[in-house]
Parts: structure tokens; sequence; C-alpha cells
């Protein structure tokens, strides 16, 4: 008995020591595994591909933040049974890629807008606008088409992924490359007819957002001789000896004067940062920008429409590190009106300092606008003013050029159907400012030189 119990107690030593080494090993093995991680989420749209701010970051299901202009998170050190992801009643979300190294979590979603009951009606709107030809007149029944309306028709397309109906716009324009673009002085005509018949002038505003559309296109590698064609006449306005490119040419051949928001519009669609990019900012700086105010002027010799409300927003969403000081200054921009067809009271933003008008489509950049500073309250509250004014259209709804009658930029009088019948441009831009997308972003991604930045002095 007395072996027996010898041998148990020695059974029993050796069975605490087995433990001992294992609650080591397991106790190291659980320390290890609750080293924490830095963890990121990169957030992109499934559309357009561009980085999307403003989306609720959870974090083992509680708010942790939003994501940032570059559509990334901060990073969090988390420990392996934590989560970070992103959760957002607009969008839904798919995990396409996540690379882990021994420190870092990196985890990348595509984004898909859930498109809203006036998401789909503004996209049936334009599709129904759409001919054969593949343009979309200003208005339903309407007998002009408007260069800078298909680029913005385009956007639209693209971000509802609608690509189709946005090729053949840009099939159209590339059917007449060679007789319009490449000929003469050059520059696709500001407007035409349905059937394609050209009016105008050769604006460069619009074929600087003719090309801003074609790179917010995924595939914009099947209109490589278009974009090439495009950037070619863009640059050749260029001025050489006192910089700024100039705004194209009448239809008797004219130069027009240097526009502040076409050499924003060139900025942004002419790839890279280069010489003529150096040339655009140093006219914007040396003629079309008030210091005082921090913001792009539009007419500097008329004070009462020096201002503008597009120069102000397109400036914003074009140029990195803008101060975000100037979005308190389109204040000076904001109306309330009651809509002359639904009714409702609307706040909004007109054209210029004489509030006489709420403009729709400058009321949707506005919007735009809060997205890029990460301002999803403001943003949002724009948008729903933007809801009360929908318009039946043919087909589907979408939003007038105007809420009422009044003065377009400057003095001059709007035309009878701009506050009655739903248009092209601002039912584009609601659904750039619904699917929270800079078509400008271009802008914001190169790489200016810190010396050249003047706007963020």
């Amino acid at each position: 008995m007395l072996v027996l119990l010898g041998d148990y107690g020695t059974k029993m030593k050796n069975l605490s020591f087995s433990l001992l080494i294992a609650l080591i090993v397991f106790g190291s093995c659980r320390k290890e595994a609750e080293q924490p991680k830095n963890r990121s989420v990169f957030v992109i749209s499934r559309t357009s591909g561009q980085p999307l701010p403003s989306v609720e970051m959870h974090l083992n299901g509680q708010f942790h933040s939003f994501t940032s202009l570059d559509g990334k998170t901060e990073e969090a050190s988390l420990f392996s049974t934590d989560s970070l992801y992103p959760v957002d009643d607009a969008f839904q979300y798919t995990l396409i890629s996540q690379v882990e190294d021994e420190s870092t979590l990196n985890s990348t979603y595509w984004a898909t807008k859930k498109a809203t009951l006036e998401d789909s009606l503004a996209v049936a709107f334009l599709k129904d606008l759409q001919n054969t030809q593949g343009l979309l007149p200003t208005i339903p029944y309407g007998n002009l088409v408007s260069t800078y309306d298909q680029a913005l028709a385009a956007i639209a397309f693209i971000l509802a992924d609608e690509i189709q109906c946005a090729e053949r716009i840009f099939d159209y324009f590339e059917s007449i490359r060679v007789t319009e673009l490449e000929n003469g002085p050059g520059g696709f005509f500001q407007f035409r007819s349905p059937l394609g018949v050209p009016s105008g002038r050769r604006w460069m505003g619009d074929n600087a957002w003719l090309l801003i559309a074609l790179k917010n296109h995924p595939q914009s590698d099947k209109y490589t001789a278009l974009i090439a064609s495009l950037e070619f006449w863009l640059m050749g306005l260029n001025d050489s000896v006192e910089n700024g490119l100039w705004g194209g040419f009448e239809s008797n051949g004219d130069t027009i004067h240097k526009i502040t928001e076409g050499n924003i519009d060139a900025f942004v669609a002419l790839e890279g940062y280069t010489s003529i990019h150096q040339s655009i900012l140093k006219h914007l700086e040396a003629e079309k920008w008030d210091d005082a105010d921090g913001n792009f002027v539009a007419w500097p010799t008329n004070p009462p429409y020096k201002f503008a409300l597009d120069c102000n927003t397109w400036g914003y969403c074009a140029f990195p590190n803008f101060n975000d000081a100037a979005r308190s200054s389109i204040s000076r921009y904001e109306v309330n009106v009651t809509s002359t067809e639904t009714g409702e009271q609307i706040d909004g933003y007109c054209f210029d300092e004489d509030q006489d008008v709420l403009w729709f489509e400058g009321t949707g950049q506005v919007s735009v606008m809060h997205w890029v500073a990460g301002d999803r309250v403001e943003a949002e509250a724009v948008l729903d003013e933007l809801r009360k004014g929908w318009l039946t259209g043919p087909v589907g709804k979408g939003l007038p050029y105007t809420a009422n009658q009044g003065t377009t930029y400057g003095a001059g009088n709007l035309w009878a159907t701009a506050n009655t019948e739903p248009c092209v441009s601002s039912t584009s831009w609601y659904l750039m400012a619904s699917f929270r997308h800079n078509a400008l972003f271009l802008g914001r991604n190169k790489q200016v030189p810190v010396e050249d930045q003047f706007w963020a002095q």
C-alpha cells in the first residue's frame, strides 16, 4: 500500500507539472492571440470607383467613425475577435479584398448604392429623354441639346450602372470627332438640335466637362482617341504669354475671353500636373481669386456679379486642401422660395448675389460640396430640399432648372420653361449628390506642389 501511495504521489506530481506547463503554453498563446492589430477599411463606389466619404463605420456593432474624404477609416487597434465594417442604409457592402500582415489588417469594400424611389425615377426620366442618336434634349420634347448636359447625363448613367446609355453619348461624340472636334477652330459646339445639327459657340467649359465625364467612366480606355483629341484642343487654348486658357471660339471665329469655371474644369480634365496646369493656376490666382473671401470670382470688374455659385462649389470640389471656410460663404446665394409648380417652400441657392431665384442645379452642387467636406448632415439636408421640387416627366421625374422665375447669372431673364419642365442638368446633379459623387475628384487627386496651392495659404 505504501508503494502504491508513492506511485500515486509521483503520478500526481507529474500531472501537476504537466498542467503547469500547459497553462503556461496556453496563456502564452492566448496572450499572443490577443495582441492588438491596426485595422483599416477602404470603401469605394462600385460604379464609379471613387472613394466614398461619410460612410458609417461600426466596431463590434457600435458606431465608431465615418470614412474620410479618401474613403478610409483612421487605423484602429483591435483584438482578433473585434470587427470593423461599414454600415449605411444608403448602400450595401461587399468585401472584395483583405490583406493581413503581422501588424495590420486592411479591408476593401465595394459600396453599391441602394436606389431610392427618387433615384429610380430620375434615372428613368433621363433614359426616356435619350433619342436614337444617343442625345438628350435639355427638357422633354425640347429642340435644344447641350454638350454640358450630355456630359452630366453620362456621369449620372455611369453612377446608376446604365453604362450602355453613357456610352451611347460618348459614341455620338466619337462619331463626329474628326468632322467637328478636329475641324476648323476645333472643339465641339455648345449646342445642337436633337438630330445633331450644331449651333452656337465652341465653349471651352462644355468640352472640358465632356472630357471629365469620359474620365469618370471606369472603361475610359474605350475612348482613347476622343480623350486625346479633347485634351489636345484644350491645351491649344493656353495663353503662353499671360497664362490661363481662352474660353473657346464664338460662332464667327473670335476667341472667347478667359472664363473662371472653364479654367477650373480644364484643370480637372487635363491629365496630370503640367505646365498647362501651372498656367491655369497663375491666371486664376492673378485675376480670378478673392484673397479676403477665399473664393474664385466670376466677373471681377462687375461688383454686383463678382461672385457666382458654381465658381465657389466647383473650386472647392476640384482643388486639394481647399480651405473649409469657403463653404460658409455660400450663404450669400441662399434663398427660400415657393416652387411655381409644386407650391412647396424650398431652401436652396441662387446663381449669384441678387438672390431672386432658386437654381436647382447649383443647389445640387452645394450638396456635393458638403459631401466632399464630409458633412453628411448638411449634404442630406440639401438633398431633402431638392426632393421638394420634383416634377413628373413623360416617364419618371426630374428637377426643373429653377424653382421660380427670375434672372439667370447676371441680369438676363430666364427662359419661359426654366421653372416648369424637368431638365437634364438639375436631375443629373441631384443624382451625383444622392450617390455622393464628386465628378471633379480628379483635380483633388493631382500632385499639386504646396507652393502652387495659393487657395490653401
